[in-house]
C-alpha cells in the first residue's frame, strides 16, 4: 500500500474516533443536566420542606409560648383561689374561736350567776341568822351614832362588827377621784351589801379599848379561809390612820397583814389604758394583801396591787379573790 492511502486511512480512523469522543461528551453534557436539575428539584423541594417544618416549629414554639402563657395565668389564678380560700378559713377559724369564745363566755357569765345567786341566798339565809343591824354603839368620846352590822362567827363566837364587806363589785371602791380621801376616811358604800366603814371610826372604835380583828375570805372556788389578830389599832388622822398594833396572828389564810404595822394608811392611784381611766385604791403600806382594790369578776392574777388578793393565802400571791369580810370585836376576857 502506498503512503498516501495510509496517510489518509490513518486522518479517516482519527476523524472518526474524534466525532465519537465528541458525541460521548455530548451524552454525558446532556445526562450531567438532567441529573443537575432533578437534583436542583430535590433541592427545591427539600428547601421547601424545611420552610414548612421551620414555620411548623415556629407555630410549635409560639403555641409553647402561648399555653406556658395560660398555664401561668391559670397558675395564677389558682394562687389567688388559694390565697382566698386560705383567708376565707383563717376568717371562718377566726370566728368560730370568737363565737366558741363568747359561748364560754356567757356560759362562763351564766355559771357565775347562778353560783352567785346560789351564794347570795345562802350568804342572805347565813347572815339572817348570825346578822343583826342595830344603831347604838356603845359611848365613844368624838364618836357619833352610826348604824352597824354584827355578826355572829361560829367558829370565833359572837359580837363581831363588820366594818368591811365586798362580795359582787356592786359598791366601787376605785372610782370616787376627787372625794376618794374624804370617803375612806368617814365611810361609805351599803352596810347591807358592800362597804366600808371608815378610818375615822376604826381609829376611835380600835383605840377605846383593845380590839382583835377577823378576816374572812372567799376564794371562786368557794374555798374559805381566814386571818385574826389579837391586838388591832388604827393611828389617828394625823398618823395618816396607820396601823398601830395587829398583835398575834392565827389563821389559815396566812399572815399578810403584819408587814403593814405601823405603816400609814394610804391612797393610791394609777392610769389603766385597758379600762381608760383612772382608778383608785387606799389599803396599808408594806402589806401582802389588799382588801380595798378594784373588785374582779373572775379570778385573775393581778399586775399591781389593785385588786381584792391576800397574797399568803396557800402562795397565790397576787391572784383576786370572791369576797372577803372584815370584822373587829372588843377583846374577850
Amino acid at each position: 500500500m502506498s503512503p498516501d492511502k495510509l496517510n489518509n486511512l490513518s486522518l479517516s480512523s482519527q476523524g472518526s474516533s474524534q466525532e465519537s469522543i465528541d458525541n460521548n461528551f455530548d451524552s454525558c453534557d446532556i445526562d450531567i443536566a438532567i441529573r443537575t436539575r432533578e437534583q436542583d428539584r430535590i433541592i427545591r423541594r427539600l428547601n421547601e420542606r424545611i420552610i414548612f417544618l421551620e414555620r411548623k416549629l415556629e407555630d410549635s414554639e409560639r403555641s409553647c409560648i402561648n399555653q406556658r402563657e395560660r398555664n401561668d395565668l391559670f397558675a395564677g389564678k389558682i394562687k389567688d383561689k388559694e390565697d382566698i380560700i386560705k383567708s376565707l378559713n383563717a376568717s371562718i377559724e377566726l370566728t368560730k374561736k370568737y363565737n366558741d369564745y363568747k359561748m364560754k363566755q356567757m356560759h362562763d357569765e351564766l355559771k357565775k350567776a347562778l353560783e352567785l345567786s346560789n351564794n347570795q341566798n345562802i350568804t342572805k339565809s347565813s347572815e339572817v341568822k348570825y346578822e343583826k343591824q342595830i344603831s347604838e354603839i356603845p359611848e365613844i368620846p368624838g364618836l357619833e351614832d352610826f348604824e352597824a352590822v354584827f355578826q355572829d362567827i361560829p367558829s370565833a363566837g359572837s359580837g363581831w362588827m363588820v366594818i368591811q364587806r365586798r362580795i359582787d363589785g356592786s359598791v366601787s371602791f376605785s372610782e370616787m377621784e376627787l372625794d376618794h380621801d374624804y370617803n375612806y376616811k368617814a365611810g361609805f358604800g351599803n352596810i347591807k351589801g358592800e362597804f366600808w366603814i371608815g378610818c375615822e371610826k376604826l381609829h376611835l372604835l380600835t383605840t377605846s379599848q383593845r380590839h382583835e380583828l377577823y378576816v374572812q375570805l372567799i376564794h371562786f372556788n368557794g374555798s374559805i379561809t381566814f386571818a385574826r389578830y389579837d391586838n388591832f389599832s388604827v393611828g389617828s388622822e394625823s398618823q395618816g390612820y396607820s396601823l398601830k398594833s395587829l398583835g398575834n396572828y392565827s389563821g389559815t389564810a396566812g399572815d399578810a397583814l403584819s408587814g403593814s404595822v405601823n405603816r400609814k394608811f394610804e391612797h393610791f392611784q394609777c392610769l389603766y389604758f385597758g379600762l381608760g381611766q383612772v382608778l383608785h385604791w387606799s389599803w396599808w403600806l408594806g402589806s401582802q394583801c389588799n382588801l380595798n382594790g378594784y373588785y374582779h369578776e373572775s379570778e385573775t392574777i393581778l399586775t399591781d396591787n389593785n385588786g381584792i388578793w391576800w397574797g399568803n393565802w396557800n402562795k397565790r400571791g397576787r391572784s383576786s379573790l370572791k369576797a372577803c369580810k372584815m370584822f373587829i370585836r372588843p377583846m374577850q376576857n
